[in-house]
């Protein structure tokens, strides 16, 4: 039977059969309204990408997207099952091919890719090419997709099986998980490269205090107006070359920090206050290696941890060229095509261009048709929407299922489960990064809002993407509505040795901004205290 739906949240089914199937909200990726040419990318690479991996790996599921009043929802459609069944040595055998693929194959091809895009002339193309290279970005998205997946499926398993092997031995998930920080992978490599901007910066008081408040604008304009400032200023243009092809949340309608590097600069004047963050611990593994003596476990837990870090590295390294330089490359296309046709006059704004479909926005190209009645219906939309609480779920739950299948467990370990119940004054979730901690709740709903967050406080967030992780150099703790152990803030959290709790369902409606909170990673629960620190 379905699930009913909210009176102001009706819904049309797009294709037979949707109904059948049970619709997840995605808040992991995107926690907000998307547009409608967002979406269909998210199709090409969440969705179709997704397929080709689970096509190669035999898994028995398809994924399915749809958009219902600008929120993004998923579904896992019934495939055929591998005639081999799940095979974990099978998966585990992946997850060094693919590692050794990623190296040798998959990356190049990325980067020869990025750099064919990067030496195409948008704003000198005529718009018959514009149109051409939509094709082209349509095939590339979908490319990116299939090696999006086929490199990190196999690691999730390996992260799944290291997480729940390790458990025990260290204590739990969440501290077993601690042994996986990748020194030179590329969150390692951006806290570092933020260190050494906040460091040129601290070196310099006028520089300090140019950054102390203000907007991005007003900070780069008063940076200008002296030696050392524009020092600084030059180290951040660096800094924004290398990685401010990221935006504050995943998906192509969202700008840049090369476009508002806004967010970076609110970061910044956390990480000024802000003791430095340890480092994470890699030695211990071996020392609980040692405890074990001649236990015959001791061989294969030691495999694991090997297997888990090359998987960690690959899912850290396929993100960042993934999801964020290729998908940057993808915006700029699309900017240039709302420029031409804000110029022609069909369009109100450049901007407005996320707001077709694929398919619209070709035609558009093609025949100048005056989209701007669309485009305002479209926007009425998303403001009428932006207001309604979608459901979690939709349409109908599947009957008697029989135990599920060890991806679904992963991806339960990515998204998160179905919260616990909270009270009057505790708020469960999963432990994701162990440790304890009391401190002030700060609630913020996107990275714009780092300048907010003081060094200390604890980060309470609907979820984080890698775009966040400026504002963990911050934070004392973290909290989260969605995710799971291997969610991108429980990694994350576990390289800042701070303690974190996600996956709690509604930390950023039910903690009062202000209030003092009290952080159990270990346990995975919020407690709520008083104002002088006792519990609620």
């Amino acid at each position: 039977m379905s699930l009913p739906t909210p009176l102001d949240f009706p819904v049309t089914w797009e294709e037979p059969g949707d109904e059948e199937l049970l619709w997840f909200r995605d808040d992991s990726h995107q926690p907000e309204p998307v547009t409608s040419l967002a979406h269909d990318f998210i199709r090409l690479v969440y969705g179709e990408g997704m397929n080709a991996a689970a096509e190669r790996y035999g898994l028995p599921f398809r994924a399915r997207r749809r958009c219902f009043h600008t929120w993004c929802y998923a579904a896992m459609a019934p495939a055929a099952l591998s005639p081999t069944g799940h095979d974990p040595a099978a998966m585990r055998r992946a997850a060094l091919d693919t590692a050794q693929d990623w190296a040798g194959e998959w990356l190049p091809e990325i980067q020869g890719r990025l750099a064919w895009w990067r030496s195409r002339d948008l704003a000198g193309a005529s718009l018959p090419k514009l149109r051409e290279l939509l094709a082209v970005a349509v095939v590339f998205a979908r490319r990116m997709g299939e090696i999006h997946f086929l490199a990190s499926a196999p690691g999730l398993f390996v992260l799944s099986e290291f997480e729940e092997g390790w458990g025990e031995l260290c204590g739990s998930g969440a501290a077993a998980c601690r042994l996986l920080t990748v020194p030179d992978g590329k969150n390692s490599q951006l806290r570092r490269a933020l260190e050494d901007l906040a460091a040129l910066a601290r070196s310099e008081p006028a520089v300090r205090q140019a950054l102390a408040a203000g907007s991005a604008a007003q900070a780069l304009a008063r940076l200008a107006g002296f030696p050392a400032g524009r020092v600084f200023r030059a180290g951040l243009e660096s800094f924004l070359a290398e990685w401010g092809r990221r935006g504050n949340n995943w998906g192509i309608d969202r700008p840049s920090w090369q476009e508002d590097p806004g967010p970076v600069l609110g970061s910044l004047r956390g990480i000024l206050e802000a003791p430095p963050a340890p480092e994470g611990t890699l030695v211990a593994a071996d020392e609980l290696l040692e405890r074990l003596g001649d236990d015959p476990r001791r061989e294969e837990l030691a495999s694991g941890l090997r297997l888990a870090r090359v998987a960690a590295q690959v899912k850290e390294d396929h993100s960042f060229w993934i999801d964020f330089a290729a998908g940057h490359e993808v915006r700029l296309l699309l900017l240039e095509l709302g420029r031409r046709l804000s110029e022609a006059g069909v369009l109100e704004t450049g901007e407005d261009v996320f707001r077709l479909t694929l398919g619209e926005l070709d035609r558009t190209v093609q025949t100048l048709e005056d989209r701007r009645e669309l485009v305002a219906a479209r926007r009425a939309e998303e403001d009428e929407f932006r207001t309604v609480t979608p459901p979690k779920t939709l349409g109908t739950p599947p009957a008697g299922a029989g135990p599920p299948h060890p991806l679904l467990r992963v991806m339960g370990k990515v998204f998160g489960g179905r919260p616990q119940a909270a009270t009057a004054d505790l708020l469960p979730g999963t432990p994701a990064s162990p440790g304890k901690l009391r401190g002030t709740a700060r609630v913020l709903r996107s990275p714009a809002e780092a300048g907010r967050l003081r060094p200390g406080e604890v980060l309470v967030a609907p979820t984080t993407t890698p775009s966040w992780l400026p504002l963990f150099a911050a934070a004392a703790a973290v909290v989260t509505d969605v995710g799971g152990v291997l969610s991108h803030a429980a990694v994350v959290a576990r390289e800042f040795g701070i303690p974190a709790v996600v996956g709690t369902g509604c930390a950023t409606s039910i903690l009062v901004d202000g209030r003092p909170v009290e952080v159990d990673g270990d346990a995975g629960v919020v407690r709520l205290l008083r104002a002088g620190g006792d519990a609620g």
